[in-house]
């Protein structure tokens, strides 16, 4: 199952620019596959991605029809921001562009 990064206070799901296995680039929420290499590469993947405050942030399991689910409600855009809900249920919200 997927591992993912949500936010320990605001239950914000991390997204960002992705590669497909196309190698074709798009919005979604950041995942491993395995549990061990999301939390030996989660803290260097933050810092790279500008996020200096690395104890926010927690490594979750999903499962991958959740996964899928994020990525169809981000719908590739980068002023959607993606929770999960008490009830485990994703809730996006649109941000400011910047």
């Amino acid at each position: 199952m997927p591992f993912v990064l949500k936010n320990r206070q605001t239950s914000e799901i991390y997204a960002c620019m992705l590669m497909n296995h196309y190698n074709i680039g798009y919005y979604g929420a950041k995942y491993w596959e395995d549990g061990e290499e999301a939390g030996r590469e989660y803290a260097s993947f933050l810092l790279s991605e500008g996020t200096d405050i690395i104890g926010e942030w927690e490594v979750v399991e999903v499962e991958e029809e959740q996964l899928k689910l994020f990525n169809v409600k981000l719908g590739n855009n980068a002023t959607r921001k993606l929770y999960l809900g008490g009830d485990g249920k994703a809730v996006v919200r649109m941000t400011e562009a910047e």
